[in-house]
């Protein structure tokens, strides 16, 4: 059983992944000039103007609050708070991430008062078939600097994400160093604008995300299955972010996270998590 990372969104979102992250920043590539106008045109019509050029990079700073620390379902911290901050830094199909995580009361190291965990992950996406489905692959580094809050390990890591109305996606997250084993996920996600309809002043967003997800355990929190191979839990979520600004945004999640049989196993029930949070997006 790994002591790691809530499941939000992110990574989850994961993590994994993380909320892959599980759940990434996709990034456009600079558009193209326009062609030269047609030779039948008026002499005096004015040109057209280029589109202005969009960057190919991209940075995002988060500061995340948590009711308490659940990763892929199991409850960590004796469902103490924890305060996680973030960075994601995108190049083109390139994206880099930092997450931290710091809590009181570890509840797997008896006599830890302080729980840290330093994240580190960058991984690949290219989309194809008219940009319809977007393929990922990247690796997940844990790093415990204490020494005591878990064991430093790492794992690689797939997605494949299809944009629809409920935006479907598949993935896995597979450890290859201390739990040698895998976690994988499916579920759909759809992000609803409400601010023209609540006719928010200029500049100001609201959107409403809600999300589910099932996760397959392959002998990574339990083995007692003859194959490895079993459900794991399902995380249900509604997120709501505003944005103040261009730049600027607060978000707050609910999320439900229902046991299933290698959750259940390890003695784990139904656990809720709250979650705060401000992002600001360079």
């Amino acid at each position: 059983m790994k002591t790691r990372v809530p499941t939000h969104g992110v990574k989850a979102a994961g993590l994994c992944l993380a909320a892959s992250l599980i759940l990434g920043v996709a990034m456009a590539n600079a558009d193209e000039a326009p062609a030269a106008a047609a030779a039948e045109a008026t002499t005096n019509a004015p040109a057209a103007a280029a589109p202005a050029p969009t960057k190919d990079w991209s940075v995002t700073s988060s500061q995340d609050y948590f009711s308490q620390y659940v990763f892929r379902g199991v409850t960590i911290l004796d469902h103490n708070a924890i305060w996680s901050p973030s960075v994601i830094a995108t190049y083109k199909n390139l994206t880099a991430y930092y997450y931290g995580y710091f809590g009181s009361g570890n509840d797997t190291v008896p006599g830890n008062r302080w729980y840290e965990e330093d994240d580190f992950a960058a991984d690949l996406h290219q989309a194809i078939l008219n940009d319809k489905l977007t393929m990922t692959a990247g690796m997940y580094g844990y790093i415990y600097p204490d020494g005591v809050s878990g064991k430093d390990t790492y794992e690689f890591y797939g997605k494949a994400a299809w944009a629809d109305y409920f935006n479907p996606y598949i993935g896995l997250n597979w450890d290859v160093h201390v739990f040698h084993g895998g976690y994988g996920y499916a579920g759909v996600t759809h992000t609803y604008d409400v601010t023209d309809m609540l006719k928010l002043k200029d500049g100001h967003t609201l959107s409403i995300t809600p999300s589910a997800q099932l996760g397959i355990d392959f002998g990574y929190n339990w083995r007692g299955s003859k194959d490895n191979v079993t459900w794991n839990d399902v995380l249900l979520g509604l997120n709501m972010s505003y944005g103040i600004t261009s730049a600027l945004s607060v978000h707050a999640m609910y999320q439900l996270s229902v046991a299933l049989n290698s959750v259940h196993a390890l003695g784990v029930g139904n656990q809720s998590i709250f979650n705060l949070g401000a992002t600001y997006a360079f």
